[in-house]
């Protein structure tokens, strides 16, 4: 009996020493797929944050700065100009403002926006002003000139109203003559939308401002003219 146990005892100890084997033999492979998991894991997340860096920090050809009154505000709201981050258009524009504000408020706006956008190395600036005070165009024209050496400068048209807004069509149509009229004599980018839209038609919800159709409307031309610099039609009357 002694001898049996002593038997027993052996073959108890090989089956133990056999099972400790095989666990080493799956469990180190194991291991050693889980490291290359976390490396693949590792590798993947370094792939997708270098295609985010990509997507935020790539530099564009050109970047876009959208200067406005409450049109351009109501714009970016029906188009979501400010929220397409890979558009690189940027809107700067204010209720019931002009010209001073432009130039002691905008024009800084602008300047802090390329500040913070490095990487974009060339800039527009899209202007659009004038509906709340169309009398103060020559002061316009006078600091659009002092712009246009240093900035890639398009001026938009001012759009029409409807019947019941302060602003007549009469008084739009001058100051849309004149402004196409300066920047043809000045080499300087104009789109129109005022006879776009006045041909085909809009709507307002108070006169002024208008509906996000319109606006939608009014932002494919302004982007098509700004990417292609495409000259709308004049609004001068022959």
């Amino acid at each position: 009996m002694h001898k049996v146990g002593k038997i027993i005892l052996l073959v108890l100890f090989s089956i133990i020493i056999a099972g400790g084997i095989g666990f080493l033999a799956y469990e180190i492979p194991r291991q050693g797929d889980s490291r290359k998991a976390l490396d693949r894991n590792k590798e993947k997340t370094d792939t997708s944050a270098s295609a985010l860096d990509e997507e935020y920090t790539d530099d564009p050809s050109t970047g876009y700065i959208l200067i406005g009154d409450s049109r351009f505000v109501g714009m970016d709201l029906a188009c979501d100009i400010t929220d397409n981050v890979t558009n690189h258009q940027y809107v700067v524009a204010k209720v019931g403002e002009g010209y001073n504000w432009f130039v002691n408020s905008a024009l800084s706006q602008a300047e802090d926006i390329k500040k913070t956008h490095t990487w974009i190395s060339k800039w527009k600036y899209v202007i659009c002003l004038g509906v709340n005070d169309l009398w103060d165009l020559d002061k316009y024209k006078d600091e659009y000139l002092s712009l246009k050496n240093d900035y890639d400068l398009t001026l938009v048209s001012v759009g029409p109203t409807g019947p019941s807004a302060k602003v007549s069509n009469d008084d739009v149509t001058e100051f849309n003559n004149k402004l196409k009229d300066f920047c043809d004599r000045n080499s300087i980018s104009y789109i129109d939308y005022n006879t776009v839209i006045s041909r085909e038609g809009f709507t307002t919800a108070d006169g002024l401002h208008y509906t996000d159709a319109v606006y939608k409307r009014i932002y494919s031309i302004i982007e098509d003219g700004m990417k292609n610099n495409k000259v709308s039609p004049s609004t001068r009357s022959e």
